[in-house]
């Protein structure tokens, strides 16, 4: 994540083709709290997330869990737990929208043709209430060292 991608005013993420698995420009909306913490979290970097100012390594998080004690877990496990709880959970959230959230390719080339929305007030919806389940409703079975994820700044 570069801080060229990212516009705080417009509350967005825009992620370049590129970088994306489909090869299309994935933009992200950004909550309330996920601009609080940019904002607070400059690193004098074109990386939003750096160390001497390169970007964190693709193992840089799985490092972060052994050092908590929770690398029985992967880190792509965490967009696994994400769309479980989406679907599963009572969210409200249509399956498109998580999808999206995702950036899930369309496998249907016809439903894909036709599908040019974004939803990112809808997105944007979904990522309050996945932030509202880690902070206040996350189980305590899954919180590390006495706090959630979204604690663990």
């Amino acid at each position: 994540m570069t801080w060229s991608e990212i516009d705080l005013e417009a509350c967005l993420w825009t992620i370049p083709a590129y970088r994306m698995k489909a090869r299309r420009e994935h933009r992200v909306p950004l909550t309330e709290r996920m601009v609080e913490i940019l904002s607070r979290a400059r690193s004098g970097s074109d990386f939003v997330f750096a160390i001497n100012r390169k970007p964190l390594s693709s193992n840089a998080f799985r490092a972060l869990m052994k050092r908590m004690k929770v690398d029985q877990y992967v880190p792509h496990g965490f967009r696994s737990s994400f769309r479980d709880w989406a679907a599963e959970v009572s969210t409200g959230h249509s399956w498109d929208t998580i999808e999206l959230a995702l950036a899930h390719a369309v496998a249907n080339k016809t439903e894909a043709a036709y599908r040019r929305g974004e939803q990112l007030k809808k997105r944007e919806s979904l990522l309050i209430d996945w932030h509202h389940f880690l902070e206040y409703c996350c189980p305590s079975g899954v919180r590390f060292h006495g706090r959630s994820p979204a604690r663990s700044e």
